[in-house]
């Protein structure tokens, strides 16, 4: 195998620094590249469950809208229905 101006010859004595040299930064490469990959799944992760989280809060104030919405029509026509009655007893 040869790396630049460095000839590494299969299992010489002479080529045993280079080869520990290269198969380490073959194993550094990996584990870097597999570290990479799985924190950018993790990111992914974080942000698929905020986007979710988003969702769910914007659903919540949503729906506490529309109770209240139906809260205030229901006194409204509980009261107009005692202003229907009060007129209606005059």
């Amino acid at each position: 195998m040869r790396i630049g101006k460095i000839e590494i010859l299969p299992w010489n004595r002479k080529n045993f620094l280079p080869r520990i040299i290269v198969v380490g930064l073959f194993f550094v490469w990996v584990l870097g590249c597999t570290f990479a990959i799985i924190n950018e799944h993790r990111i992914i992760r974080v942000q698929q469950q905020e986007i979710q989280e988003q969702e769910q809060r914007r659903e919540e104030i949503l729906r506490r809208e529309a109770e209240y919405k139906r809260r205030v029509r229901q006194d409204q026509m509980i009261r107009s229905s005692v202003q229907n009655a009060v007129d209606y007893a005059r």
